[in-house]
């Protein structure tokens, strides 16, 4: 029971981030969202992995048409959530941005 309310308190934390990123309301409480966040915490992935690849594709995909795709089961699927994390300099990237002082992981 107390390992369900911590994984309950990462994906309030995680969906938080998505929201406060992408100015969307997702719920954190939903079935759905909670099985790929639990998931992918299941194979190793920390609550700092989901916040940068939210932080990557957020970057990249912002005021274009790839924004729709800022969602849970885009961002923390299995088959593309260990690239949006490792997604430092893919995109659309800003001249001179500096992704450790500019927020990307």
């Amino acid at each position: 029971e107390r390992q369900q309310k911590d994984t309950l308190k990462e994906c309030k934390e995680i969906i938080e981030h998505l929201n406060a990123s992408t100015g969307k309301k997702f719920k954190y409480s939903t079935k759905s969202t909670q099985s790929v966040i639990r998931a992918r915490l299941s194979e190793g992935h920390c609550v700092e992995d989901f916040k940068c690849a939210i932080d990557n594709q957020c970057k990249n995909w912002l005021g274009t048409d790839m924004e729709q795709y800022l969602r849970p089961e885009t961002l923390f699927s299995p088959s593309k959530f260990e690239g949006y994390v490792n997604n430092i300099g893919g995109g659309q990237q800003k001249k001179g941005y500096n992704p450790q002082r500019d927020g990307w992981c």
